[in-house]
């Protein structure tokens, strides 16, 4: 006889099966595994024969669905030349010819969840899954788990982050942005490593550009220095959630900056951040947001979105191109960084075919990046003729040119970093400085091509190439962005 325990409940029915059921068919996708006390031997996850069909089956059918999307205006239009406003049957029809789509997709997760069931290493994984502690703010440790967001070529980044881990001991999080979306981010420890010395008790934050992820992309440049880093792919790039628009960009590297301080432990004063090309616009939001950040480098970065634009579109769509710009994109570095007080530093491409017209290295924006950071932080040496020999420096098409055109102005560096620091002595660092005052032009020009020259990088190469390290020692003091 049954005990009474077991009465009403079905035979063969688990609720607890069921349950785990239902999360491997709506789980995320497993890519790599890292087990406890081999952290540099990650594998791949080897799904069984239900899961790599089901995989191929979701694929198919993603790319099936993306090329009806794309081409679906051209199909009705032909539709509707060839045989007019379509009737109730023609729209059946079309509907009955895709419907097999929707179908196939529901079967293939099916069966995938069938095959992950049976698989324990997906269970175990399933398990840690739920374990893992999530705030506002962060989820934490990701390094064994990987969400399956985009078509984006998975090869590379796998291969970055399994490089990442297994030379660096990396580890990877998800930050939970206020706006909702999940930003994937990597982090690198060297504080205490031997080989870095006090360079890794600095962490470098990088804020990539577009097309570009942390997996292949900055972190290896500040790692070779020494550095510890964080880096994180933008919202919709990668395994990061969400789309790139500049409010999910503004809530993405918040989330990023409260993470290093409040869960990574390191102080405002020794974040740098290194942002490349449109990654200024998010290193800008954060120098603007939290003005105590140590230091920010600029590569291969523009002043305004609009100007860029613009040169790459026709006269005729100048008008709608300025509106979409400021309504929806309006990403205003120049205005952004005028807000950051600390230490800065432009580092310009002079063979930059994407921030430049036909690299003609004169019409670079970082030049015009440069000029609004010097009118904003000492308005009074940069006069109509300071700003003119200033341009006439940053069209010089060789160091060698520069070197001249300084040379020829009279420029004592000692000379000016001691205006510098006597200024500083009774007047403070903060920004705006008023020196100038009383100054010949011959000395505002000569100290305005100085501050120049601590400011500004130039790097001869093109827009993708990487930087070189020890650019990264060239980061300005804080007292007066001095650089050795």
């Amino acid at each position: 006889m049954a005990s009474s325990g077991s009465r009403g409940r079905p035979a063969g029915i688990n609720s607890m099966a069921i349950v785990r059921l239902f999360r491997c068919i709506t789980g995320p996708k497993l890519r790599r595994l890292y087990y406890q006390g081999y952290r540099d031997q990650g594998v791949p996850y080897e799904p069984n024969k239900a899961e790599r069909y089901a995989d191929n089956v979701i694929l198919a059918a993603y790319l099936l669905c993306s090329f009806a999307y794309h081409i679906s205006p051209f199909y009705f239009a032909y539709q509707l030349i060839r045989h007019g406003m379509p009737s109730i049957t023609g729209i059946l029809g079309t509907f009955k010819m895709f419907a097999f789509v929707p179908i196939s997709f529901s079967l293939a997760y099916i069966v995938r969840g069938f095959g992950r069931f049976k698989n324990e290493t997906y269970n175990n994984f399933l398990i840690s899954l739920t374990s893992v502690r999530q705030f506002r703010g962060t989820v934490g440790p990701a390094e064994s788990l990987s969400l399956s967001l985009s078509l984006f070529p998975e090869t590379p980044l796998s291969e970055g982050r399994a490089k990442l881990r297994k030379k660096y001991n990396a580890n990877r999080a998800k930050l939970l942005s206020v706006d909702g979306n999940c930003i994937d981010s990597v982090f690198i420890d060297r504080r205490g490593s031997p080989d870095a010395n006090a360079k890794g008790n600095k962490l470098v934050i990088c804020c990539e550009g577009n097309a570009a992820y942390y997996e292949v992309g900055l972190p290896e440049i500040p790692l070779m220095a020494g550095f510890s880093v964080l880096g994180w792919n933008h919202p919709g790039f990668a395994e990061s959630t969400g789309l790139p628009f500049p409010d999910q960009e503004f809530h993405a590297i918040d989330v990023v900056i409260r993470y290093a301080v409040t869960r990574l432990g390191f102080e405002f004063s020794n974040i740098i951040i290194l942002a490349w090309s449109i990654g200024g616009y998010t290193a800008s939001c954060a120098a603007m947001s939290y003005p105590d950040i140590g230091g920010v480098i600029l590569d291969a970065t523009f002043d305004e979105l609009f100007p860029l634009a613009k040169q790459r579109i026709s006269p005729i769509f100048e008008s709608f191109t300025r509106g979409m710009v400021d309504e929806y994109y309006n990403l205003n570095i120049a205005q952004q960084i005028k807000h950051y007080s600390g230490p800065l530093l432009v580092v310009r491409r002079e063979l930059d075919e994407m921030m430049s017209i036909n690299s003609d290295v004169a019409t670079n924006r970082a030049n015009y990046l440069l000029v609004q950071i010097l009118q904003s932080r000492y308005p009074n040496l940069v006069s109509a003729e300071a700003l003119r020999e200033l341009w006439n420096w940053l069209k010089c098409v060789s160091e060698s040119y520069r070197n001249q055109l300084i040379a020829d102005a009279g420029v004592n560096s000692s000379q000016c970093k001691a205006k510098i620091v006597n200024y500083m002595s009774v007047h403070g660092s903060d920004y705006p400085w008023l020196i100038g005052d009383g100054m010949t032009e011959r000395e505002k020009i000569q100290l305005i091509l100085f501050l120049a020259t601590q400011y500004m990088l130039n790097h001869r190469s093109t827009h993708c190439q990487p930087l070189p390290v020890d650019y990264l020692f060239y980061i300005p003091d804080k007292k007066g962005n001095l650089r050795e």
